[in-house]
């Protein structure tokens, strides 16, 4: 997925997986925040600090290292009482004065930084007594694990190394949470604005509604979920929250896709099998054989969409650079025909070639000498 989401016009098409990874933990944060003076470190674009804001809390400030980030925090987002400012997460001087807060969130923002411990240091000053924390890890692991390197990551955090960092420093955590992917259905009715959208703007993050009945099943057995397999852990300190679940619809031929994939590996991994145990004169090793292969097939599957997507998020950036290039040499073009010295030019030019006496002058003469011309070729 995306190391940040940007709400800049025609710079990200809306996803709505990549988009629920995202609110997810400003969704389980928000109840925690209702009423408390907020700090969001590293607020990127400053979405969450805007859907804080919007649920109740006192107030919220967001800061991003990133100065293109806090300048479209503030026109996007700033109308709604959230401030923005621009900072570095591992130097509060330069940003912070006043009193500390009665809420932090601080979301994939450890494995950016040089010194994890400075961070923590910093977050656990900044907070008042008995004041919440909560902090968020991405699951690296796996990519890892795949030669799949993050440039944007200074480390890969497991479950167990964040939770030794973070209570060396912090103390032990409250509660502790691991997110991941979800498989369902959804029931709405057949007029409901969320089942249609013909919108790519990621704005659309933030028109979510939720539904009165929701039930979670227990995974089945070849998606079981560890910390290992996880998409990213949370610790919370000096609070407990509610489970959370953030989904959006998708048609059944975009399911079905996925899995009919997974079924055709299915069946060409079983014919292979059996394939191999004639060939040998042993029987097939049974099922167990075959699910450990479909397992891994699974996971192979996985890796393919994975990087699939980090590549079309590439390929999304360098169009959104194009873009933005022509529609500056548009802005340009426009500039100079606007322009005092243009005006001029095109009066001028209107005038010398348009239906004057002069200009029809010239074309009686044009047409006669091509008259004449021709004559003269026929003689």
């Amino acid at each position: 997925m995306a190391e940040r989401i940007t709400f800049v016009e025609g710079a990200m098409r809306y996803h709505s997986m990549l988009a629920a990874e995202h609110l997810s933990r400003y969704a389980l944060a928000a109840p925690a925040c209702v009423g408390k003076r907020v700090l969001d470190i590293a607020c990127g674009e400053g979405y969450g600090s805007a859907f804080l804001k919007d649920r109740g809390a006192a107030s919220v400030t967001g800061v991003d290292i990133s100065e293109e980030a806090i300048s479209n925090a503030k026109r996007r987002f700033g109308q709604n009482g959230a401030k923005f400012k621009v900072g570095d997460a591992l130097d509060s001087s330069s940003w912070h004065s006043g009193s500390a807060y009665d809420a932090i969130v601080c979301f994939e923002t450890i494995e950016h930084v040089s010194s994890p411990e400075r961070l923590l240091e910093i977050l656990r000053d900044l907070l008042a007594p008995n004041g919440i924390l909560l902090i968020s890890c991405p699951n690296d692991a796996i990519e890892a694990q795949r030669g799949i390197e993050n440039p944007f990551h200074t480390r890969v955090f497991s479950l167990s190394d964040f939770k030794e960092i973070t209570s060396r420093v912090l103390g032990r955590a409250e509660q502790w949470l691991i997110a991941t992917p979800l498989t369902g259905i959804a029931i709405l009715d057949e007029n409901d604005s969320r089942l249609t959208n013909s919108d790519t703007s990621m704005m659309l993050t933030l028109m979510g509604a939720p539904l009165p009945r929701t039930l979670t099943l227990p995974a089945q057995s070849e998606h079981c979920v560890s910390a290992d397999s996880a998409s990213f852990f949370l610790g919370i300190w000096n609070a407990r929250v509610e489970p959370t679940q953030v989904s959006a619809p998708m048609s059944r031929r975009a399911h079905l896709e996925y899995w009919l994939a997974l079924q055709d590996q299915r069946r060409a991994i079983e014919c292979l099998t059996e394939e191999a145990a004639r060939a040998s004169g042993t029987k097939p090793d049974s099922d167990e054989r075959v699910r450990e292969i479909w397992r891994i097939a699974e996971e192979r599957v996985r890796e393919i969409r994975r990087i699939a997507e980090l590549e079309r998020n590439q390929y999304e950036r360098e169009y959104a650079s194009e873009k933005a290039a022509l529609l500056d040499q548009a802005a340009q073009l426009r500039a100079i025909q606007s322009s005092r010295a243009h005006q001029v030019a095109d009066f001028y030019i209107r005038k010398a070639l348009g239906p004057s006496l002069l200009f029809r002058v010239l074309r009686v003469i044009r047409s006669f000498v091509g008259a004449l011309a021709r004559t003269v070729h026929l003689i």
